[in-house]
C-alpha cells in the first residue's frame, strides 16, 4: 500500500517539475507555437498610431439580421468582415 503511495507522489511531483520548466522554457510562446500548429492565428492587435477599428459580426448566430446590417453599413460607408 505505501508504495502505491511513494509512487503516485512521485508521479505528482514529477509532473509539476515539468510543468515548471516547460513554463520557464516556453513563457513567451502560446500553445500553438508549443505544439507546433501551422495555422494562422487570429489577429487581436496592430501596433499602429492610426486611430481605426476593426468591426467583426458573428453571423452564424443568426442571420435574420444581416440584411439591416449591410444597409447600415452601406449608408455610413464603413467596412466589415462577417464571419
Amino acid at each position: 500500500m505505501k508504495a502505491k503511495m511513494v509512487k503516485k507522489v512521485f508521479l505528482a511531483m514529477f509532473l509539476l517539475c515539468v510543468a515548471i520548466i516547460g513554463s520557464v522554457f516556453y513563457k513567451n510562446k502560446n500553445i500553438a507555437t508549443f505544439i507546433n500548429v501551422n495555422r494562422n492565428l487570429p489577429i487581436y492587435y496592430v501596433d499602429t498610431k492610426d486611430k481605426k477599428i476593426a468591426l467583426t459580426f458573428d453571423v452564424s448566430w443568426g442571420t435574420d439580421n444581416t440584411d439591416k446590417i449591410l444597409q447600415v453599413l452601406d449608408k455610413y460607408n464603413v467596412k466589415a468582415t462577417f464571419f
